[in-house]
């Protein structure tokens, strides 16, 4: 694995990995990323969970009802 930047000059030039470098594999690396079925993979990591969707979702809306409860409970005991 190689990481790559672009120059002022718009070259490219080798630098060690950092968050904005370019990567570039070799062709067997490229090789066993395509033979593992790379798309299945990102199915895997990034698919919709709606489980913790509705974790999330619960969880906000829960804040919701009990802060909108306290700025009312607040705002009567302010008068």
């Amino acid at each position: 694995m190689i990481c790559a930047e672009l120059t002022s000059e718009n070259f490219v030039k080798a630098v060690t990995c950092s968050s904005n470098s370019l990567v570039l594999v070799g062709k067997a690396d490229y090789e066993a990323l395509v033979n593992n079925n790379l798309t299945t993979v990102l199915n895997e990591i990034f698919a919709f969970d709606m489980a913790i969707f509705s974790i999330a979702i619960g969880t906000c809306m829960t804040s919701f009802v009990v802060a909108h409860g306290a700025g009312r409970v607040v705002r009567w005991l302010g008068k």
